[in-house]
């Protein structure tokens, strides 16, 4: 389960404290898209949790396309070093490509994300999702 992003929830008035979130799940890699939102509250002394899928998933293309240039690189530099045509401590200098694309879609996910417009309507699934969880 991955944490794309909080969703900004409004929190009921039976509850002292609300936090929902957009989710993907993965056996590997960064998903692609957030298709889950879970939610959670304190109310009347007890704790909810709730998750569900969402429609449509929130995604951004941009950031999809930053993480495959990255990607492409990685590839491209572990073929160099395959071929001998960059040395080990060449390589090495690149860093970790993989990672460095998981990161920067990460950081684009969540800094455009929230001006897509399945954000908004994962917030308002999420939020009637906590509604209902807590029985409001």
């Amino acid at each position: 389960m991955v944490n794309f992003d909080e969703l900004p929830i409004a929190k009921p008035a039976s509850a002292t404290l609300a936090y929902g979130f957009l989710a993907g799940r993965t056996q590997d890699s960064f998903p692609d898209k957030a298709d889950e939102v879970f939610v959670a509250a304190l109310a009347g002394g007890k704790m909810y949790v709730a998750y569900g899928e969402i429609e449509p998933a929130v995604q951004v293309p941009a950031c999809t396309v930053v993480r495959t240039d990255y990607n492409k690189k990685a590839d491209a530099a572990a073929e160099k070093l395959e071929r001998k045509q960059i040395t080990r401590q060449a390589y090495d200098k690149l860093g970790d490509l993989h990672q460095q694309g998981e990161d920067a879609f990460k950081r684009c996910f969540t800094e455009r994300a929230p001006q897509q417009p399945a954000f908004a309507a994962a917030t308002r699934q999420a939020q009637a999702l906590l509604e209902a969880a807590i029985g409001k």
